[in-house]
């Protein structure tokens, strides 16, 4: 080749080509303690007790498990006001959330996602009073036009993005996540705990190619034992395979996974569920370190009220 420019040319495309292949891939891992996670069944509540509500009670239920989850990551802070201890007391935290103050469960349609924030604020912040909990969100716009709560500041609008639940997961935060079933109007609620993604080229895009994958707890299937076709005890994280719908970071989410048929007692019963992920919403709490002064504030307090009594 007897002309250097060309020469060049060919020199920097194949230098390019070379780095564009040595690029390296770049792998995110993260998961949550699947120690903290509570195990509660959606379908504890199916009985005329709780009216039949059970079918439709991800969303309360899945809340629940997750508020079960922040009060064992962080006892110095909650104890174990939010859903106390026994599978009695998350039945009740959870019948709590399925009322008409909370989340307004419907037994036939089911939750509204727009009713979580508002019962969660509600019941973490206004009942139980752990004011420096935070709360934020991704849900489309349109999650909002059906009932008479407006969108908080700090959801943001748009469906959930890899990057989100990433940071939300490296954060140990509570994250609920709804899914729309492809090809019907049905959904269902579920609460990460980690996710599992090599990027082989790097381009922050899921590829369906790439096997990424989503762990979360389910609360149609949420127990790791089932003696007598109850839920034993342990929580346990579902697998599910989640990529990118289209070559966009910011395109919507699908996950697919093996999902429980429901209903208890808990029999063999699996099948196929295809869907796209569409609302987020992340619970949380202060760092230890902010723990601590919160708690010595409190005792302080006590002191001084003493102090005063004597």
């Amino acid at each position: 080749m007897k002309n250097p420019a060309i020469l060049i040319a060919v020199l920097v495309g194949i230098w390019g080509a070379a780095q564009q292949d040595l690029r390296a891939a770049t792998t995110y891992s993260v998961t949550e303690s699947i120690s903290c996670f509570g195990w509660l069944d959606q379908y504890s509540l199916d009985s005329a007790t709780y009216n039949n509500v059970g079918p439709q009670a991800c969303v309360p239920t899945a809340s629940t498990n997750a508020m079960t989850y922040l009060q064992n990551l962080a006892p110095g802070y909650f104890g174990t006001a939010l859903t106390g201890t026994t599978y009695a007391s998350w039945m009740a935290a959870d019948a709590t959330l399925v009322s008409a103050g909370y989340m307004d469960t419907d037994p036939a349609s089911g939750t509204y996602y727009n009713h979580i924030p508002y019962a969660l604020n509600k019941y973490i912040i206004g009942d139980k009073g752990f004011s420096s909990v935070q709360f934020s969100g991704m849900f489309e716009n349109s999650q909002w036009t059906d009932a008479p709560y407006d969108k908080p500041s700090y959801i943001t609008e748009g469906t959930p993005t890899t990057q989100f639940l990433l940071a939300a997961l490296r954060a140990n935060n509570a994250i609920l996540f709804s899914i729309k079933y492809d090809g019907s109007g049905g959904g269902h609620e579920l609460l990460a705990g980690g996710l599992n993604w090599t990027d082989l080229n790097d381009d922050e895009i899921i590829q369906e190619s790439e096997n990424a994958t989503l762990y979360f707890v389910d609360p149609l299937d949420p127990s790791a034992t089932y003696p007598d076709g109850e839920p034993g005890g342990g929580a346990k994280f579902t697998q599910g395979h989640i990529w990118n719908s289209s070559n966009l970071a910011t395109s919507q989410l699908k996950l697919d996974y093996s999902q429980y048929g429901g209903k208890l007692p808990y029999s063999d019963n699996y099948s196929t569920s295809n869907s796209m992920i569409n609302t987020a919403f992340v619970i949380a709490v202060p760092e230890p370190a902010t723990w601590l002064l919160l708690g010595l504030g409190v005792a302080a307090g006590i002191v001084f009220r003493r102090r005063a009594r004597d």
